[in-house]
């Protein structure tokens, strides 16, 4: 399964400070200005709401930035997350409007990524279990590394860790999955050899002979149909010469 990119980690963290920062001037000045700034506030919160809803009704006519990127993809993608890792929207959503680019990139790789489960459950329902496992592990990971990155916290350190051991052992569960596919396509590899090895001569002679005798076959049905087809003109000939007789002595 893909993995983000440490330019999305980034662009994620760059866009959570920016909401953090905007969130503690908005505080600052609640508590500086009391009930007039409140309002000042709410004002200034509706225009920025209006600004948003006008510039992605932009984004939706605008073409998109990053190639494969579309709206039924992205809503499949959003629907993939808030069922498997939903804390995650809370990073996408500011990240759409700070960073557009990253957003969409971001998008298409998890559409891609739950395109590929999708097809795995179908195909291979216990590893699929892993992978999808694997991939909500390594979404929390991410998630916690960029709370990580805005400021030192002991908790999020020990959450991290302990993601990080289950990750491991999901990875080693996979690992030893497709161990035991390989030692089976191996075990059916030698079993195929061992068979070759067994008189090759004997087996090059039965294999000619089958060959040989679907040849004849071949053109034996030829050579019948070829005489049924003379024959069925010969009789229609013959059909056709005994009408003409019978005209004349009419």
């Amino acid at each position: 399964m893909r993995r983000w990119t440490l330019s999305l980690v980034i662009a994620l963290a760059c866009s959570l400070v920016g909401a953090l920062v905007a969130n503690g001037d908005d505080k600052a000045r609640d508590s500086k200005d009391g009930k007039a700034a409140e309002t000042k506030q709410a004002d200034v919160k509706a225009k920025n709401k209006n600004e948003r809803s006008q510039k992605t009704d932009k984004k939706k006519l605008a073409k998109p930035l990053v190639a494969g990127f579309t709206e039924g993809r992205e809503a499949a993608a959003l629907a993939f997350v808030r069922m498997n890792h939903p804390e995650l929207i809370d990073l996408l959503e500011p990240l759409k409007a700070t960073n557009p680019h990253e957003y969409q990139k971001a998008i298409r790789d998890l559409f891609m990524t739950s395109e590929k489960l999708g097809e795995m459950q179908q195909r291979n329902p216990q590893r699929y279990e892993l992978e999808l496992q694997d991939w909500k592990l390594g979404s929390r990971v991410q998630v916690l590394a960029v709370r990580l990155a805005l400021r030192e916290n002991a908790p999020v350190e020990s959450e991290l860790r302990q993601l990080l051991v289950e990750q491991q052992e999901t990875r080693r569960q996979l690992l030893l999955l497709e161990r035991d596919r390989l030692s089976s396509r191996l075990a059916d590899i030698d079993s195929q050899i061992t068979h070759l090895n067994q008189d090759p001569g004997k087996q090059v002679d039965t294999r000619l002979a089958e060959m040989v005798n679907a040849a004849r076959a071949v053109r034996t049905q030829s050579s019948d149909k070829k005489a049924n087809d003379n024959h069925t003109d010969t009789t229609a000939e013959a059909k056709a010469e005994k009408s003409n007789k019978s005209k004349k002595n009419d």
